[in-house]
């Protein structure tokens, strides 16, 4: 988990917008490199498609609980945009191959963008999934609590993993932009967590 001086800092960038973001905590670390051709999806399309899943399962929740909880729509209105874009960004990054395991490319492994722990082999890649499309690992609606408190309580919980899975991809990226751009995700979705604290009290 981020810790709260990690989560402050990325509360202060939440506020630059995601399109031209570098963050140079991920970024600088990740010069870019030369890539041998070879038949597996590479490391950055891998990355990008747990990134893409997380912004996907992000919407669900936020749409579930909304058809919940109607009062929360307005509080959510903002998050729900910001999820939208982050979307866009990571498909406008480039095309993406079909991935037969998110374990498929040059040995990466990590945390999916459920939490799960990958290496399973039975994620399938985005295929023809579009914005506001479910990803192929999300098979249900998520599960909404009937009190709209701790509803709002959930989604601010999904919004932390969120961020701290973003962060942890940073690492596994290699291309500067994609370690960027995640950057800026996980900085928006610390501060969509610090927004809607107290929300619905």
């Amino acid at each position: 988990m981020v810790d709260v001086s990690r989560r402050r800092a990325l509360l202060a960038l939440a506020g630059i917008p995601v399109a031209g973001m570098a963050l140079a905590s991920c970024s600088e670390t990740h010069p870019a490199k030369r890539r041998a051709p070879h038949h597996h999806p590479d490391r950055d399309s891998v990355v990008r498609w747990r990134a893409i899943q997380l912004e996907q399962r992000l919407l669900a929740r936020h749409a579930e609980t909304v058809t919940h909880h109607p009062e929360l729509e307005d509080l959510l209105g903002t998050p729900t945009a910001h999820h939208r874009a982050h979307l866009e960004a990571l498909l406008d990054d480039g095309p993406l191959p079909r991935l037969a395991s998110v374990d498929d490319a040059s040995g990466v492994s990590g945390t999916a963008a459920d939490g799960r722990t990958s290496g399973s082999g039975t994620d399938t890649g985005p295929g023809d999934a579009g914005p506001g499309e479910t990803g192929p690992g999300e098979t249900e609606p998520p599960e909404i609590p009937a009190n709209p408190g701790d509803a709002l309580a959930a989604i601010r919980d999904a919004e932390r993993t969120a961020s701290d899975l973003h962060i942890t991809e940073c690492v596994n990226a290699t291309s500067p932009r994609l370690a960027a751009l995640l950057g800026s995700l996980a900085a928006a979705e610390a501060a969509h967590d610090a927004d809607l604290d107290g929300g619905a009290a």
